[in-house]
Order: structure tokens, then sequence, then C-alpha cells
């Protein structure tokens, strides 16, 4: 009963997966590709603005809020 059981169950699964696998697989490149894109963009924004913590109060603060707001956005 187990073996008729797998059977069905495999045949029924494997040609619904294929089309949704592909559909996953765009999808999950999509979201690779724009996840990577962010990461560049933080890391040079990052090395950018670190010159500005050289300046004591204010420095730190611009730094802080230019660098938290687009690391506010890659957490939404």
């Amino acid at each position: 009963m187990n073996i008729i059981f797998d059977a069905i169950w495999r045949q029924e699964t494997m040609t619904t997966n294929r089309e949704e696998i592909q559909l996953t697989s765009s999808t999950r490149t999509a979201c690779i590709k724009s996840f990577l894109v962010l990461i560049i963009f933080r890391v040079i924004l990052v090395v950018l603005t670190f010159p500005l913590n050289l300046i004591p109060i204010i420095g730190t603060m611009l730094f802080i809020y230019i660098n938290g707001y687009y690391y506010a956005w890659s957490l939404h």
C-alpha cells in the first residue's frame, strides 16, 4: 500500500514542482541580486562617509544618520 501511495505522490508532486521550481529559482535569483546590490552600496557608503567620524560630535551624528537611514531600509 505504501509503495502505491509513494508512487502516486511522486507523480503528482513532480509535475507541479517543476513549474514552481522555475518560478522559485527566478525569484530567488532576483532577491539575491538585489541583496548583493544593497550590500555593495552600503559598503561603499560606509567607506565614503567614514571620514565624517573624524569630526567630533557633528560628524559622528551625520555618519549615524546617513548610514542608519539606508540600514533601516535594508532591514524593512
